[in-house]
C-alpha cells in the first residue's frame, strides 16, 4: 500500500486506525469523491492468511441481510496487500457489552442470539458455515434512528458445506475459538450448520449468566469440557429456556435442532418473543457509541467523478459480509 497517500484502491482515504490485531489493521476509511465513511480491513502484503482474506471476501459477497456486516469493495494493491471495504458501524460489540453490564436481561439476550440467527438463517441456507460464532464477532450496530442492530462479524474462517478441504490452513490445524467451538470441531471433523448452533447455544449461555457455558483454565481445558462435560442449568437460565439451551449445546449434532430456524423458533416460544419486545430489548443495552474523530479536509481523487462499478472484478469484489470490524 501507498503509505505516504494512504489510499486503496486509489479512492479510499484511510483517515484513522480503529482496531488491530494479528495481520491485519481496521481503519475508518472515506471515499474521496463522495465523503461516504466506511471501515477497511487491511492485511499487509505476504502474510500467511492472504487466501483466507481472500476467501472472506469471496464468501462475503454471497451474503446479503441485515443481520450481516457489508461488504462493499475488495482491493488487491500493486504491493500484494489487500483490503476489505465494508460499512462503517457505530455501537460496540456484544462480547464489549456484556463485560460492561454482565449477565443480559433475557429478553436482551433472546433477542441478541434471535438476530444472530436470523443471519445465519440466511447464511446456511447458501452453503456457508460461519464456525468462529463469539461475543467478539457480533456487533450491536446503532443506527442513525437509534435502533440497535446485531451484526454477525467475520466470515474469515467461513466454509462451504459442499467443501472437502478442512481449511485455508496449515493442515491438522484447529479453527475457531475453544470456548465456543461444537465437539465435531474440537475433534477435527467435518462440520456443518449444527456446529454454529453449538456455538450460539455457548453464547446465549454466556448472554444469560455472564459465564461461559464451559469455563476452563486453558484453551486445551476448554476444548475438553467440551468433549466431556455435560452443561447444568444455571439459576439465571429460565427453566422455559432451558431445554432450548440444552438441546442446542449437545455432544451430538444429530440431537441439536435441525436448523438455525427451528432453533430461532423455539427460543421465540420459550420467551413469548415479539418484534416489539426485541426492539425495546436491544436499544435498553445503550451500546455504547465512540466519538467520530476530526477529520481531514477532503482532497478528490479526480475532477471528473463516476462512481464505482458494484460489480466483481479482478480485484473488486462486491456483495455483503460479516466480518469487517474484527481483526
Amino acid at each position: 500500500m501507498n503509505t505516504e497517500a494512504r489510499t486503496v484502491g486509489g479512492r479510499i482515504e484511510l483517515v484513522h486506525s480503529i482496531g488491530q490485531g494479528g495481520c491485519a489493521t481496521v481503519w475508518l476509511g472515506r471515499h474521496r469523491d463522495t465523503g461516504a465513511l466506511v471501515a477497511v480491513k487491511q492485511l499487509a502484503a505476504g502474510t500467511e492468511q492472504a487466501e483466507r482474506f481472500r476467501r472472506e471476501a469471496e464468501i462475503s459477497a454471497q451474503l446479503t441481510h441485515r443481520n450481516l456486516v457489508r461488504v462493499f469493495d475488495y482491493f488487491v494493491e500493486t504491493d500484494g496487500s489487500a483490503a476489505l471495504v465494508m460499512e462503517h458501524l457505530r455501537g460496540e460489540t456484544l462480547e464489549n457489552a456484556v463485560e460492561r453490564r454482565g449477565a443480559l436481561p433475557v429478553s436482551a439476550a433472546v433477542a441478541c442470539i434471535v438476530a444472530v440467527l436470523r443471519g445465519l438463517e440466511h447464511a446456511h441456507e447458501r452453503g456457508v458455515i460461519h464456525r468462529d460464532l463469539k461475543p467478539s464477532n457480533v456487533f450491536l450496530a446503532v443506527e442513525p434512528d437509534g435502533y440497535v442492530v446485531p451484526k454477525v462479524l467475520d466470515f474469515g474462517v467461513a466454509k462451504n458445506v459442499d467443501e472437502r478441504a478442512i481449511l485455508l490452513t496449515q493442515h491438522g490445524h484447529i479453527v475457531g475459538t475453544p470456548a465456543y467451538m461444537s465437539p465435531e470441531q474440537v475433534r477435527g471433523e467435518h462440520v456443518g450448520a449444527a456446529s454454529d448452533l453449538f456455538a450460539v447455544g455457548a453464547m446465549l449461555y454466556e448472554l444469560l449468566t455472564g459465564e461461559l457455558a464451559f469455563r476452563a483454565p486453558s484453551a486445551q481445558a476448554a476444548m475438553m469440557a467440551i468433549l466431556q462435560r455435560e452443561i447444568e442449568r444455571h439459576p439465571l437460565v429460565p427453566e422455559a429456556l432451558w431445554p432450548v439451551l440444552e438441546r442446542a449445546l449437545k455432544k451430538d449434532p444429530a440431537e441439536r435442532h435441525a436448523s438455525a430456524t427451528a432453533l430461532r423458533e423455539a427460543l421465540e416460544e420459550g420467551v413469548g418473543y415479539t418484534e416489539q419486545d426485541g426492539v425495546a430489548a436491544l436499544q435498553a443495552l445503550e451500546p455504547v457509541v465512540a466519538e467520530l474523530p476530526e477529520l481531514p479536509p477532503r482532497v478528490p481523487s479526480s475532477p471528473s467523478f463516476a462512481p464505482p462499478s458494484l460489480s466483481p472484478s479482478a480485484t473488486d469484489v462486491s456483495g455483503p459480509v460479516t466480518a469487517g470490524l474484527t481483526v
